[in-house]
C-alpha cells in the first residue's frame, strides 16, 4: 500500500488543470490548479510547487511537501479526493 504522501501526489498529478482545495497539517488552505514536484537529495517525500507550470492568472504560487497534505476537496462538487490516515 502506498504511503499517504505518495497517494496525495498521485491525485494532484492526475487532476492537472482542475481546481482542488488542498489543506495542510498546519491548517493552511491552498487553491491548486497544477503542480510541479521533485525530490530533495536523500528524501522520499516530494516537494510541491502549485500554480506555477503554467502560471494561473489571479492565483498565488504555493510551496509545500506532500506529507503535509491532510485533505483535498474538489471546489466545484465538494467531493473529497483525499484524507490522510494516521501515518504519512
Amino acid at each position: 500500500m502506498k504511503a499517504d504522501h505518495e497517494r496525495a501526489l498521485d491525485i494532484l498529478k492526475s487532476r492537472d488543470g482542475e481546481l482542488i482545495k488542498v489543506i495542510t497539517s498546519d491548517g493552511t488552505t491552498y487553491r491548486v490548479w497544477n503542480i510541479a514536484w521533485g525530490y530533495d537529495l536523500g528524501t522520499d517525500v516530494a516537494h510541491i510547487t502549485a500554480n506555477i507550470s503554467p502560471g494561473v492568472e489571479g492565483e498565488e504560487v504555493h510551496f509545500f511537501h506532500a506529507n503535509e497534505i491532510v485533505s483535498m476537496v474538489d471546489l466545484e462538487s465538494g467531493a473529497v479526493w483525499f484524507e490522510s490516515g494516521e501515518s504519512s
